[in-house]
């Protein structure tokens, strides 16, 4: 039984398209194979994280790995039977097949994905629904784990009692990227701050993670008004910083997958989410699929 999922993306996505390779391992009792190609393509915006490049008891990414897609005038999305689907050419020592390929097509939870016996998956899979009942726990840990190690040296973290990631980098200056996420104003951020403060969570300080420096200190200014001590996480290196932001008592997240896994990584006492979370009408969003629990969602709107 053979199950190939593709990575690529940031490290949100990546996080999620592993938690996926995970839940398939787990169904199928056998290791799933990352194909990491993605990353070696010279037009790769995003890195590979470390972790993935490691033997795992639920994954390998072996080095020669080669997948080729093959051709045909099929739509890339599921068909109920096989020989109607898109295919790929997997080659690994030496030895050739042809597989299915699924892809997810702008969709958060395909159930198809979790009964296909193999085949080549391709998507984001950004939803708890793929880890199976009662894995959301252990998928969060075993993430936390892969991303320490991506760390190294023996960690510490100060303590918060509130963390705030604030997307903006390519939701703003890409043009491709704004229209298909948006992006989130001040406004939503204010009033996320002031309601946990009315929640007495502001008293143990703030930390602010944001990829765009002067829009970090303006959530800083409005934060000061509610704590005497404001943190900004280590946005260089975006590992730490999710590890960071990840361990404070309550959340403030944007429409990210980043933030998505700073408020699962480990447990929190309250978390904070936009309503909406994309502006193109291609992809709909329900968070009962992405959120295994039931985080605060605040109506917002999407900048353009």
């Amino acid at each position: 039984m053979t199950t190939l999922v593709r990575l690529e993306g940031g490290i949100g996505n990546q996080m999620f398209q592993m938690a996926f390779a995970r839940s398939r391992a787990l169904i199928n009792n056998s290791r799933t194979i990352i194909d990491t190609n993605y990353f070696t393509n010279s037009s790769a915006t995003r890195s590979l994280l470390p972790w993935n490049c490691q033997e795992d008891e639920f994954y390998c990414a072996p080095r020669n790995l080669e997948v080729s897609f093959v051709k045909n005038r099929l739509p890339l999305s599921i068909r109920i039977h096989n020989h109607s689907l898109p295919r790929v050419k997997f080659s690994l020592n030496q030895k050739s097949q042809f597989l299915p390929m699924y892809r997810e097509d702008y969709r958060q939870f395909v159930y198809d994905f979790l009964v296909q016996p193999n085949g080549y998956y391709s998507g984001t899979f950004a939803s708890h629904l793929y880890w199976g009942r009662g894995n959301q726990v252990a998928t969060s840990q075993w993430l936390l784990s892969k991303l320490k190690g991506t760390l190294g040296a023996k960690l510490s973290v100060s303590h918060y009692g509130v963390s705030i990631h604030a997307r903006r980098g390519d939701y703003v200056t890409n043009h491709k990227t704004r229209n298909f996420h948006g992006y989130i104003g001040i406004k939503y951020y204010i009033e996320a701050i002031e309601l946990l403060a009315e929640k007495g969570m502001t008293q143990d300080g703030v930390l602010v993670a944001c990829d765009d420096h002067s829009f970090a200190q303006e959530i800083a200014r409005y934060v000061s008004k509610h704590t005497k001590r404001v943190g900004f996480a280590n946005t260089d290196n975006p590992n730490l910083a999710l590890y960071e932001i990840s361990h404070a008592d309550s959340f403030i997240g944007s429409n990210s997958t980043f933030s998505f896994w700073a408020s699962q990584l480990v447990p929190k006492e309250l978390t904070i989410f936009p309503s909406n979370w994309f502006v193109s009408p291609k992809m709909s969003f329900e968070p009962q699929k992405l959120f295994p629990g039931s985080p605060i969602l605040l109506d917002t709107q999407l900048l353009t």
